[in-house]
């Protein structure tokens, strides 16, 4: 009759604590999470739901800017050599950095407080000056949209100067419709929304063709949002020290 000592011998192994076993569990479920990831196969309610088993407190401010940046690569072009070294006979391709189209749309609508909009315009403030070559699109949206701003980062602007036009053009306090945002962004070319609102909007939205990240107030409200990244300001603190 088996009495279950092997159980037993392996419960007891001091090697087999609380933390090893749950780190070897992330461990595993972010290998199984990449995979799947890669093959197409993985439900966005279920990465939602492994992201925060794999970084329950995960700073959000992080969040941006891994969806934002990790856009932002320098790429190389074979066809065109790099002519500092062309000189010694090696053949190697220049770099060439890629223009990273991203949109920030901005809730406009009557139930946003007039604090949650100075913070919305703190952190396009921040997400513009975290990123290196982009071109960003800014639009404010109740139920239509009210001001649509494109910068280009390589011509140069001053963020400061432009967020804050960008504040004097706001209008709207009216319903809250999500589908003039992505019915204009439809036919662009952009890596990213973010979309800054508190997520009152029972408007069906199709998954759009680019990533989103809803960025919700802290009484934002999330069951209408069926796709996309979640995050939630949660803290006064300025981006720059997240």
């Amino acid at each position: 009759m088996d009495d279950h000592k092997p159980w037993e011998k392996i419960t007891e192994d001091p090697d087999m604590d609380q933390k090893t076993t749950s780190e070897e569990w992330k461990r595993k479920i972010a290998e199984s999470t990449a995979f799947a990831k890669e093959e197409g196969r993985m439900p966005e309610a279920l990465e939602r739901l492994v992201d925060e088993i794999l970084e329950p407190s995960l700073n959000w401010r992080r969040i941006l800017r891994r969806y934002i940046l990790q856009h932002e690569r320098e790429d190389y072009d074979w066809l065109k050599p790099d002519r500092r070294l062309l000189q010694y006979g090696v053949y190697y391709p220049s770099p060439n950095s890629e223009i990273i189209d991203i949109a920030i749309a901005v809730d406009t609508s009557g139930s946003i407080e007039d604090e949650d909009i100075e913070k919305f315009l703190s952190e396009i403030k921040g997400i513009l000056e975290s990123a290196r070559t982009y071109r960003a699109r800014l639009l404010a949206c109740d139920a239509k949209i009210h001001s649509d701003i494109t910068k280009n980062q390589e011509e140069g602007f001053d963020v400061g100067k432009t967020v804050d036009d960008f504040s004097k053009s706001l209008k709207g306090r009216g319903g809250t419709k999500y589908s003039p945002v992505f019915d204009t962004l439809d036919d662009e070319r952009i890596k990213v929304l973010v979309y800054l609102t508190d997520g009152k909007c029972s408007e069906d939205i199709e998954k759009p063709k680019y990533d989103v990240i809803w960025v919700l107030t802290e009484d934002g409200i999330t069951r209408h949002l069926d796709f996309g990244k979640i995050v939630k300001l949660e803290d006064k603190k300025p981006w720059r020290e997240a």
